[in-house]
């Protein structure tokens, strides 16, 4: 079962102790009426970024709709078995998809890691535009302090992938 989670400006608030993947919402409280609102574009990133601070990212924009995203996921497996004790984490951040679909393809895929329910189109545009990437699916790297490493990463079933992991990681 996923425990949905949101994010309120850069703090997730954790209803769970459990070991089991975790969606986060990316939204916040208005201030007004006390109503949870979506966050905008620049404020999910940044919630992403502040959440995975300290940590070395390979990071997937992907969607439960996306052909190519379901064929990347069976190859992210040998990334994890490789960096898994290397510190590498793994991110992935859905757009337009059923949190149940969801659910499915973590524990089909083994997709550790944290994963992000982007629930608007100017959080994905925003996104896409610091990417300079409109695909799906999309790999980046993040640096352990929030920096793109590489806008552009290699799919996991290509060869370059762990040699850009590797210089993520200074390996």
């Amino acid at each position: 079962m996923i425990l949905v989670n949101t994010i309120h400006l850069g703090q997730a608030q954790e209803y769970s102790k459990s070991d089991s993947p975790q969606l986060y919402l990316l939204m916040t409280v208005d201030s007004l009426s006390g109503e949870l609102i979506d966050l905008d574009g620049e404020a999910a990133w940044n919630s992403i970024i502040t959440a995975n601070r300290g940590k070395a990212i390979y990071a997937n924009l992907c969607g439960t709709w996306c052909k190519g995203c379901m064929k990347s996921f069976s190859d992210v497996k040998a990334h994890r078995e490789r960096f898994e004790d290397k510190g590498l984490n793994y991110i992935y951040i859905w757009y337009k998809s059923d949190s149940k679909e969801i659910e499915v393809l973590i524990e089909k895929y083994q997709l550790s890691g944290k994963h992000y329910f982007l629930k608007t189109e100017e959080q994905l545009k925003y996104i896409q535009n610091k990417l300079n990437n409109e695909g799906f699916p999309a790999y980046f790297l993040l640096d352990k302090k929030g920096n793109i490493f590489k806008k552009v990463a290699a799919f996991p079933s290509n060869p370059e992938s762990f040699e850009q992991i590797e210089d993520l990681l200074g390996l």
